[in-house]
């Protein structure tokens, strides 16, 4: 809120990556997901848009449906695609491994499933442009090449979480 981005995004990386060291979940969650709410309460939706989503994702996971959907209303101003909720995991799997959270071993199944995806006609697209990203391609121009609504939003979510 006070213009001080750069630092603001710096902070919450550390949050996260302190959360996730002690395996702390919902705090992860929490984390990201308050950070959404500040940037939606700014007014800055498409930003607020994917760390509302990752944390309705890890609410989910942990068993928490109601906080799940309390951070996916937040997000709604701009409707997820239903095929992109569906992948939203595997996403911010994507997002880790660029940002190099995820390493070595531990990155194989996001790879793995990547793999798979690329097998399928209609997720051969989205898993190119995907595993582009593992590689350091960040210009939309390029990733978002032949894809359809959804992978364009899928794409863009990732870009947004790896930023």
């Amino acid at each position: 809120r006070q213009g001080r981005d750069d630092e603001a995004h710096a902070l919450l990386q550390q949050a996260v990556s302190l959360h996730q060291a002690i395996g702390d979940r919902y705090s992860v969650a929490a984390d990201l997901g308050n950070f959404g709410l500040a940037l939606r309460e700014m007014g800055r939706m498409e930003e607020a848009r994917p760390y509302l989503l990752q944390a309705a994702g890890i609410f989910d996971q942990i068993g928490l449906p109601q906080l799940a959907e309390q951070m996916r209303q937040a997000a709604g101003a701009i409707s997820v695609h239903p095929a992109v909720a569906r992948m939203l995991s595997l996403l911010q799997g994507v997002a880790a491994v660029a940002r190099g959270e995820i390493r070595g071993e531990a990155a194989r199944p996001i790879r793995e499933a990547l793999d798979r995806m690329a097998r399928t006609e209609d997720g051969a697209a989205l898993a190119r442009a995907l595993l582009h990203i593992l590689e350091g391609e960040r210009d939309p121009e390029r990733l978002f090449q032949g894809l359809d609504e959804a992978g364009r939003q899928a794409l863009a979510l990732v870009l947004a979480m790896v930023k």
